[in-house]
């Protein structure tokens, strides 16, 4: 989708401002977004030297905390009620741990999002009070808008005091206190508009950090706070709330603590991800490799998992954690990728319908994904997006996640049909409902909403827009530049990394990469012969004559590979002349036949192949399948694999799987062939140990007889698995001193074997948990395509 760059106005840079920066780059990088004074570029560059409020500048901090202590002199029951999102599962962490280490007699609630909503609900605080007998209820992250649930704990005797950052409403709960920065007379008179600024901006958990702060100086065990800071830095990433002002300071604290080992279900969590080296963690990091991990659970179980890795001590709880997150997070991914392609199949079949949003329901849908994916199609399609599928619990009840673009506020969409739902509640770019469709049928709700959002977006020009911070000479673009750039660390909301343009390159190469081939790996000229290593990820369909004239929009960083550093650029789009904008297909191109069922066929095939005119080859693979099947000698010609890819094929018959999206999709794409044959197909894997001793014979034999040259995308087709698994394997036995590997040409290695390493030992590495993750996604492909509908599969070859 084409999008329009805006340029940064350049501004004139003083001296002063120069110096305070260090250099005229960053100085030009910071007047640009606003810090504009030798004082905020100090605070700004130096986080962990800013002065950040006192908890007393919250109105109801001190009756907070003297409710608090007379609790615990009491031994009463405070029970922390929470939420199932990553944001309000630190906040209940960060306050259960304060709790717990000041003596204090403390559970915890999490809710289900299935069964329940956000906030505070009746059901379960007549548990919280009658079967826990609990006398103080601490919300982190919710309640500042429910009413009504806090006097119906009142009436039972109970003192609620909230803590929250959400916007409040006119009318506030009855509660014992409330800590709430956007909440009427919640902070105290005399804060600057900078302080007020830096409170509206905390996260649940940074609100919850607030009271934990003012109860851990009460019971002077202040050094408590290292404890909890880790957790306080990752509810502040994953809530997406702006990381500047004390946010910048509470994420800065987090992040060198966790660099450092402090949380020990945190350090285990990242290195099961594939985080090896944790001096490298930064924002990005935990927003794409924690963070997802912690919110799967309450996507798709409970939020009890997520809490245990976070509060628990004992190794073995820890690793139970871990290895559950890690499950739930795989399974979020299969089912983000199943919907996702599921809803652009079902906009391809009928694109004129959803020109000025997409409104989609299907009843088997999950609700712990559905808001992700109206995310991932707002990347593609750049149009509101509401995503509805039915209540597990309550047939007749339709629940929705909404997603929107900048200029049209989906919670105002929303606001016009309020008469019908069930409840609504959001803000302007996300939002939720739930309406009963014995009140109103999907479609006829569909055609108000769509006409809603075509009056609230008439005459807007909705193109999306890149905001280039400023462009650069070629030149400039080196190591120097990324370690000014490092200086603006922790990036996140309203500090976005900046974008540089470099204008009149030229294309020198490009391939697809990745497990499904949707990320671009282009190599781009300047005049003066610099080459620039660029990467654009969720880009599955890019075509251009090299040679070809681009201008590029990207941000710079160190790429860390094999012992070697280069200097790579994340793109964030391409402008050229010759770059072909790809039309939505209605359909694909394929014809698919289904033989899934079928045994024995070895003879019908060979009849069919013999009396047909058209120009047919069997993709297989495996030894195994080559065995059972005893070609004739006649046939043996027909039989191919991704290592030689025939031409000009009419039609293919897979008595093997492709090990990834990507792979068959080439096998298709460079055969030619229109009509395909899955066949009964084995997706048995190699156990995990079996396929480790495969590859170390293989590389045995190449250091042997081969100069100790190896081909990894000739041994991934003899072993059936992806080039990535076969390149993590390599790394796995470098790790563990069993080689020397030197990358000495794309998919082509020089190994030096130095001695044997037991599997046992192999095991033990964190390599070892990344191939065997790689190998369940070669597994989890294979039987996709094996169970998958063909209408499905049908989308995956779109």
């Amino acid at each position: 989708m084409r999008k329009v760059w805006k340029t940064k106005e350049f501004l004139p840079v003083s001296q002063d401002i120069i110096d305070a920066a260090g250099s005229k780059i960053l100085a030009r990088l910071l007047l640009n977004r606003g810090i504009d004074t030798p004082c905020k570029i100090k605070n700004f560059l130096n986080p962990l030297g800013m002065t950040i409020t006192h908890p007393d500048v919250f109105t109801d901090m001190e009756k907070s905390v003297e409710r608090i202590k007379k609790a615990i002199e009491r031994q009463e029951c405070i029970t922390v009620y929470g939420d199932f999102d990553a944001d309000g599962i630190t906040s209940t962490s960060v306050l259960f741990k304060t709790l717990k280490t000041i003596g204090a007699n403390v559970d915890y609630y999490l809710p289900n999002r299935e069964t329940e909503s956000h906030g505070l609900n009746t059901k379960a605080l007549i548990n919280i009070i009658s079967k826990k007998k609990s006398k103080l209820i601490i919300t982190v992250d919710c309640a500042i808008s429910d009413v009504a649930e806090v006097k119906f704990a009142k009436g039972f005797g109970a003192d609620i005091i909230i803590t929250d950052h959400h916007e409040a409403p006119d009318e506030l709960p009855p509660a014992f206190a409330i800590l709430n920065p956007k909440a009427k007379n919640a902070l105290k008179d005399e804060l600057s508009v900078e302080e007020l600024e830096n409170l509206n901006y905390l996260a649940g958990v940074g609100v919850a950090f607030k009271l934990a702060c003012a109860l851990l100086e009460e019971f002077q065990k202040e050094d408590f706070i290292n404890e909890i800071i880790p957790l306080v830095a990752l509810g502040t990433i994953a809530d997406v709330v702006p990381l500047i002002g004390e946010n910048r300071c509470f994420v800065e604290m987090g992040l060198i603590l966790i660099r450092n080992s402090r949380h020990k279900g945190l350090d285990k969590l990242l290195k099961s991800a594939g985080v090896t080296k944790l001096e490298t963690v930064n924002t990005e990091t935990i927003a794409f490799s924690v963070a997802p991990r912690i919110n799967a659970a309450g996507r798709l179980d409970t939020a009890e998992k997520a809490f245990n890795l976070l509060v628990a001590d004992d190794e073995t709880e820890i690793d139970a954690a871990v290895e559950a997150l890690n499950s739930l997070n795989s399974e979020r991914q299969l089912l983000c990728d199943e919907t996702y392609n599921q809803a652009t199949a079902m906009i391809e079949r009928n694109p004129d319908l959803y020109e000025k949003s997409i409104i989609l329901f299907n009843e088997t849908w999950h609700i712990g994904v559905i808001g992700i994916v109206a995310s991932k199609l707002i990347e593609k399609y750049n149009v509101p997006v509401f995503l509805m599928t039915k209540d597990d619990y309550e047939s007749q009840v339709i629940r929705c996640s909404c997603r929107s673009i900048s200029g049209v506020n989906v919670y105002d969409v929303l606001s016009v049909h309020s008469d019908l739902f069930l409840g609504f509640g959001g803000h302007s770019m996300a939002a939720g409902f739930s309406f009963d469709e014995k009140v109103i049928s999907f479609e006829s709700f569909r055609t108000l909403l769509d006409k809603t959002v075509a009056e609230v977006s008439e005459g807007l020009d909705l193109t999306p827009i890149i905001e280039v911070d400023m462009e650069i000479d070629p030149s400039e673009v080196d190591e120097n530049l990324i370690c000014e750039i490092e200086k603006m660390q922790p990036f996140g909301a309203q500090n976005q990394p900046p974008i540089f343009a470099l204008k009149n390159l030229k294309l020198s190469q490009y391939k697809m990469m990745g497990q499904t081939g949707n990320h671009l790996k282009l190599f781009a000229a300047a005049e003066t012969g610099k080459i620039f290593e660029c990467v654009k990820w969720n880009m599955p369909d890019f075509s251009m004559p090299l040679n070809s004239a681009l201008d590029l929009a990207f941000y710079p960083k160190l790429n860390h590979f094999n012992g070697n550093t280069t200097i790579q650029l994340d793109l964030k789009d391409i402008k050229s002349e010759f770059l072909k904008e790809k039309t939505v297909q209605k359909k694909s191109k394929y014809s698919i036949l289904d033989h899934r069922k079928k045994t024995n066929v070895l003879t019908q095939v060979m009849d069919y192949i013999s009396t047909s005119t058209k120009a047919i080859s069997l993709y297989i693979e495996s030894k195994k399948s080559i065995d059972e099947l005893s070609l004739p000698d006649d046939f043996q010609d027909l039989v191919f694999d991704r290592s030689q890819i025939p031409e000009d094929l009419d039609q293919i018959m897979f008595f093997d799987c492709p090990p990834s999206l990507c792979d068959l999709k080439k096998v298709i794409c460079s055969s030619g062939a229109k009509t395909i044959h899955l066949m009964n197909f084995d997706v048995n894997p190699y156990p995990h140990e079996d396929f480790i001793r495969m590859l170390s014979g293989m590389i045995r034999y190449s250091h042997k007889n081969k100069d100790g040259i190896l081909e990894t995308d000739k041994i991934a087709v003899l072993l059936g698995v992806t080039i990535e698994c076969v390149d993590v394997a390599i790394q796995l036995f470098v790790s563990s001193k069993m080689i020397d590997a030197k990358l000495v040409e794309e998919n082509k290695y020089k190994i030096f074997f130095k001695d044997s390493v037991e599997f046992s030992k192999l095991k033990e590495r964190e390599e070892y948990k990344l191939l065997s993750a790689e190998l369940v996604k070669v597994e989890s492909f294979k039987r996709e395509v094996k169970s998958s509908s063909l209408e499905d599969i049908q989308s995956l070859l779109i």
